[in-house]
């Protein structure tokens, strides 16, 4: 465990030295920060040289998929937040009218689709198709076993076994 000496004093580097290189390298990171990281992570370009170095694209790209992936996940939240508020004012509804319950529904969609209109922003608005709800519980899952059916066809893998020397080429 001690098979190394201690340094003498001589050897340390002095206070001056510990600074100069503290200070260089801070400077090569704010250097690195605004030619790379801040291009390739959030398109911003203040030099021009992420854009020389195409990291620009990549930055813009990046922000881009995270725009898209928020208004996906909002529209997402909202449809479910209306896929199960209108199916549960159905319900109680048929429960207590039967024969009131076919034209109470279509007001009710219509009343609850107004007041998500009003709550949701123009920029987040999702179709009107997706603020209806399914006539009957039977139809979500016929939707839902053809989407699971779909699902298990599909098939994107394709497996190739090769021994030493072999290759091979796959042509869709």
């Amino acid at each position: 465990m001690y098979n190394t000496d201690l340094p003498t004093r001589a050897e340390l580097p002095s206070t001056g030295k510990l600074l100069r290189s503290t200070l260089l390298a801070a400077v090569i990171a704010i250097v690195l920060l605004v030619t790379v990281v801040l291009p390739a992570e959030y398109a911003i370009d203040p030099t021009g040289a992420g854009r020389l170095l195409g990291l620009t694209e990549m930055g813009e790209i990046k922000t881009q998929l995270a725009e898209e992936a928020e208004l996906d996940q909002a529209n997402n939240e909202a449809a479910a937040m209306q896929a199960s508020q209108p199916t549960a004012s159905q319900e109680t509804v048929s429960d207590n009218q039967p024969s009131v319950a076919t034209a109470a529904a279509p007001q009710a969609s219509v009343v609850e689709s107004e007041q998500v209109a009003s709550s949701v922003p123009a920029q987040e608005m999702i179709q009107p198709e997706a603020n209806e709800a399914l006539p009957d519980a039977s139809a979500a899952e016929q939707a839902s076993s053809q989407a699971t059916e779909e699902a298990a066809r599909w098939g994107d893998e394709v497996t190739f076994t090769l021994t030493p020397g072999e290759g091979t080429e796959y042509h869709r």
